[in-house]
């Protein structure tokens, strides 16, 4: 796995990629993080080594979606009631809003799961100010680049099978079964560390607003302790006299 993505391209986005994001609305805004050495406290690659159990096998089903999405919404924003399809990220494409429905969330992570955690995981980035690792770029761009390679495949098993048939065409078949298969197991991988990232992250965050949130009361305790032992010292002074 480590010698196949790291031959792809590290860096952040290219001009084109840029161009798009501009023309979106929901996504400009991590245009404005491309800049930030904020990144995650895990990276991908680091995700697996910290929970590699939970690397693979749940990527494969729409629990950790559904989880990560729901820990999301509860750490940074209302609740449920602030859920929609997507989080809105597909809104242009027809895509119903379904405002605060769990059995829309449950729908949306348990049919399109790795979809589902991205969308998460852009919230997150968002919200924290984050830009991904160099290795996370290289691992998801290995990804997309083994699913482009599966659906040719699949193609060209499809028209050699219509066109020739026979021996050539089971042949195509099978290096297309054989290529999805590979692209399915390295994509539910990387699904798996998003879900691990994405988690750590929520967990940090949460940290932090309780730390935030506790500091004001210490304050106030420390202030109530000092006026405390000024009245003490008061007190006594005026014993002495």
């Amino acid at each position: 796995q480590v010698c196949c993505f790291l031959c792809f391209d590290d860096k952040p986005l290219d001009s084109d990629d840029k161009e798009k994001l501009k023309s979106n609305p929901q996504y400009a805004p991590l245009l404005d993080l491309e800049g930030s050495s904020k990144t995650f406290k895990l990276s991908l690659k680091e995700s697996c080594g910290l929970k590699c159990a939970a690397c693979t096998p749940l990527g494969v089903c729409g629990i950790p979606a559904c989880v990560s999405r729901k820990a999301m919404l509860n750490t940074m924003k209302g609740g449920m009631k602030d859920y929609s399809c997507c989080q809105g990220h597909c809104s242009g494409c027809g895509v119903p809003e379904c405002k605060g429905s769990t059995p829309a969330m449950l729908c949306e992570g348990c049919c399109c799961p790795v979809l589902s955690l991205s969308f998460t995981r852009i919230e997150v980035m968002q919200e924290r100010g984050l830009t991904p690792d160099k290795t996370d770029y290289q691992l998801m761009r290995c990804s997309n680049c083994l699913q482009a390679v599966s659906a040719a495949c699949s193609c060209i098993a499809c028209i050699l099978s219509l066109t020739v048939g026979g021996e050539v065409g089971q042949i195509a078949r099978l290096s297309a079964n054989i290529t999805e298969a590979i692209a399915c197991c390295f994509t539910f991988s990387v699904a798996g560390c998003m879900y691990v990232q994405v988690m750590t992250e929520l967990d940090l965050h949460k940290l932090e607003q309780e730390g935030k949130a506790k500091r004001p009361l210490e304050a106030v305790k420390t202030g109530m302790e000092m006026n405390r032992g000024w009245e003490e010292k008061e007190k006594e002074d005026a014993a002495a006299m």
